[in-house]
C-alpha cells in the first residue's frame, strides 16, 4: 500500500468519524442554536464538541494531518510524472525484418513507467493510410504489438509508432521498414 492509498484511507476514516459526530451534536442541539447570536453559537458549538468527547478534536486533527499527507503525496506524484525520464520505451525485436506482405508481424518493447504505470498506444501506417487492425498485449513491462501486414503493402513503406503516456508526459518510438 503506498503513501497516497494509506493516507487517502486514513483521511476517509476519520473525516467519517469526525463529521459523524458533529452530525450528532447538530442534531441535539440544532434548535438551541437557532435562537443564538452567532458569537454564543460559536462559544456553545466548541463547548459542545470538548464536552461530547475528548477523541473527537484528535479526529479533526487527523483527519487534516491525512488530507495534507494525502496533498503532499499527490503533488509530489504529479511533480514526478511531468518530470522527464519517467517513461522510457526500448525496442526488443521485430519480427520479421523486414516485414512481408500478407504474413503476421510482432513489435515488442520494453516500456518503463515511474512512478506509477500509464497507458500505451500502438499505430501503424501503411502507405501513407492508417492501418486498424492492430493487437496490442501489455505483460510485465513487455508490450506487444501484433498485426497481419496488409497485401496490398508490398513495396511500400511500413511506419509503426509505440507511444507510452504518464500524466502529461508521452514518448514515442517510431520504426519504418519496407514491406517486401
Amino acid at each position: 500500500m503506498t503513501i497516497l492509498h494509506a493516507s487517502a484511507w486514513l483521511m476517509t476514516a476519520f473525516a467519517g468519524l469526525f463529521s459523524g459526530a458533529i452530525l450528532i451534536v447538530a442534531v441535539e442541539r440544532v434548535n438551541l442554536w437557532r435562537r443564538m447570536p452567532v458569537d454564543q453559537y460559536v462559544v456553545d458549538f466548541r463547548r459542545s464538541l470538548y464536552r461530547l468527547d475528548p477523541l473527537l478534536p484528535i479526529l479533526g486533527a487527523l483527519a487534516a494531518l491525512a488530507a495534507v499527507v494525502l496533498a503532499a503525496a499527490t503533488t509530489l506524484a504529479s511533480t514526478a510524472q511531468g518530470a522527464s525520464g519517467d517513461v522510457r520505451i526500448d525496442v526488443i525485436s521485430v519480427t520479421p525484418s523486414p516485414p512481408r506482405a500478407a504474413q503476421p508481424f510482432e513489435l515488442a518493447a520494453r516500456v518503463e513507467f515511474a512512478p506509477i504505470p500509464g497507458s500505451i498506444h500502438c499505430s501503424v501506417w501503411t502507405g501513407g493510410s492508417r492501418f486498424r487492425d492492430i493487437r496490442l498485449v501489455w505483460r510485465n513491462s513487455i508490450a506487444r504489438c501484433f498485426f497481419r501486414v496488409p497485401a496490398a503493402a508490398r513495396g511500400k513503406r511500413l511506419t509503426i509508432q509505440l507511444s507510452a503516456s504518464l500524466g502529461g508526459s508521452t514518448t514515442r518510438t517510431t520504426m519504418g521498414f519496407q514491406v517486401r
